[in-house]
């Protein structure tokens, strides 16, 4: 091989590098937010308004179905208390900065899960409470890259907070091949864009039988989904939480 194309295969070795570790991280928006969840609405600053205060944008998710109020702390700051089970709290300004997150049960001093994360000036994250398989407490830290859809398309991603189930499936009922598949426990996926679709399945790996039908997942064009598949209240159940979000337009002062 020459020198020349030496170095162009070493350009596109580290092009390609540089594309992976850009996949799932957070970008500025210059448009405000709007997040629907469980019948309650929220608007959030646009995250490049939020960067100049030198904030990130966070929300918290409780999903786990036996943790029925939790509190979360960064560092010694309460950010979230009292948050039930599958509630999705608006965002919330916090120092962009590194902190340790710690989950407690509402009201209590001791923590009963902790993750040190590094908050970007600007960048939006949603903190989900997890229940492991050995009945301990988890803290899964998301990056959430909310970027306008192509036209007539719409983007989900899906979150596996339902321990003791495996890896999981997400698909829409009609096409032959499913949108994610090994999703693993205590992780996230990547976005996909996706046509609207009505109802979406989840799905045990390599099992065609849906373990849960979502029958309102309702994927309108222009938005982004995120579906939180948590452990339902009883043994073996599955249980969901849908995120609904969309830029809506700059509310912030400039």
């Amino acid at each position: 091989m020459t020198s020349r194309n030496k170095q162009a295969a070493f350009g596109m070795v580290l092009a390609t590098a540089f594309a992976i570790a850009g996949c799932g991280t957070a970008r500025q928006t210059e448009e405000a937010s709007k997040s629907t969840a469980g019948g309650a609405a929220s608007t959030a600053p646009s995250s490049e308004s939020a960067a100049k205060r030198d904030k990130a944008l966070v929300r918290f998710i409780n999903a786990d179905p036996m943790l029925s109020s939790a509190d979360l702390w960064f560092g010694d700051q309460a950010a979230f208390s009292g948050i039930a089970y599958k509630t999705v709290t608006p965002y919330q300004e916090l120092p962009g900065e590194r902190r340790i997150f710690s989950l407690r049960a509402s009201g209590k001093t001791d923590s009963m899960a902790n993750n040190s994360e590094g908050l970007g000036d600007g960048d939006r994250h949603s903190i989900v409470a997890v229940r492991k398989d050995d009945g301990s407490l988890a803290l899964l830290a998301l990056n959430d890259n909310l970027v306008q859809p192509d036209a007539g398309r719409a983007r989900i991603r899906v979150i596996h907070a339902a321990p003791s189930f495996g890896e999981l499936r997400l698909t829409v009922p009609g096409l032959r091949e499913a949108l994610f598949d090994g999703v693993d426990f205590n992780s996230g996926s990547d976005y996909k864009t996706v046509d609207p679709a009505a109802a979406v399945e989840i799905r045990r790996e390599n099992e065609d039988r849906a373990a849960l039908r979502i029958a309102n997942a309702n994927i309108q064009a222009g938005k982004t989904y995120t579906f939180v598949i948590t452990g339902g209240k009883k043994a073996g159940q599955l249980d969901y939480i849908r995120i609904e979000d969309e830029l809506v337009g700059s509310t912030a002062a400039r």
